[in-house]
């Protein structure tokens, strides 16, 4: 109990360090003219993403409803699959698919958006002194508004179903460490689809495939030993880890776990942003 209660004072301490950590790993990302403008033109992002999300909606019957069409779809399929047919034997085993599903959607409709950004907003990137970082960032901040529906009905659900503690208020660091890796990825596919066309098929399979070499309906330690630490390489299974001890478990993530996941996700965050302000000065051309 002593070890458990140390754990998650260690855990306590990175998480609420998370900001501090990654101002640090993307400094110098935070002076490219990736997040300059972004921070100079929120109220340009914040136009776009309501923009985008009133088009998405538009002439729909039930609008933003939408968003939960596919994670209750895979829930209710998934569910019945192994709870019944195929049981895992995984306690609150809809409450622990729930999770998985909700935070694997946010990042697959994140990393696809993002990815197609630039080519589907070729007009706005021909205009001149238009901020060309904004519009992946928009992107993933498009998802973001999809996946609140989710989050909010995912935290009723397991409120009702296993309960929530204390441990929740370190969701909020979790959901900023996955915005940084959904954007890092982002920053970088997006500029690839430019130059590549292809990027944006091949990243539409890889999600798909992602979906099930991710460990979303599974738990990772029913894989043979031999591929549970080749699994783990993922940062999305560890990131699921993460909102599973949160949301489910009532505790706050392993120290090594959010440091690892602190590291990953400003890095990856860090080397998109320096990517992309590297080679977006030619992006105009290739459109």
């Amino acid at each position: 109990m002593a070890g458990s209660r140390s754990r998650g004072q260690t855990g306590s301490v990175l998480l609420s360090d998370t900001a501090v950590g990654c101002r640090a790993v993307v400094r110098g990302a935070a002076s490219s003219k990736v997040v300059r403008p972004r921070l100079a033109d929120t109220s340009i992002a914040a136009h776009l993403v309501l923009r985008d999300f009133r088009i998405k909606y538009s002439r729909s019957l039930i609008g933003w409803v939408w968003s939960l069409a596919q994670p209750i779809t895979r829930l209710v399929i998934l569910g019945f699959v192994f709870t019944r047919a195929i049981p895992l034997d995984i306690e609150n085993y809809t409450a622990f698919l729930f999770v998985g599903l909700v935070s694997w959607q946010w990042f697959s409709s994140g990393v696809m958006a993002s990815t197609a950004s630039l080519v589907d907003n070729r007009s706005l990137l021909l205009r001149p002194g238009f901020p060309r970082g904004t519009i992946p960032i928009v992107a993933v901040l498009a998802s973001v508004l999809d996946t609140v529906a989710g989050l909010v009905v995912l935290i009723v659900f397991v409120s009702v179903t296993v309960g929530v503690s204390w441990a929740l208020v370190a969701l909020p660091g979790l959901l900023v460490l996955q915005f940084l890796l959904i954007a890092g990825i982002g920053l970088l596919l997006c500029v690839a689809n430019v130059y590549l066309r292809d990027v944006r098929l091949v990243v539409e399979l890889m999600l798909q495939l992602g979906f099930y070499v991710t460990p979303v309906f599974y738990r990772r330690d029913i894989l043979p030993e031999d591929l549970q630490d080749l699994f783990g390489l993922n940062p999305m299974a560890q990131m699921l880890e993460a909102w599973r001890a949160v949301l489910i478990d009532g505790e706050l993530p392993g120290a090594s776990l959010t440091l690892g996941l602190v590291v990953v996700c400003c890095t990856v965050f860090a080397v998109g942003a320096l990517v992309f302000s590297r080679v977006s000065h030619s992006v105009v051309d290739e459109l």
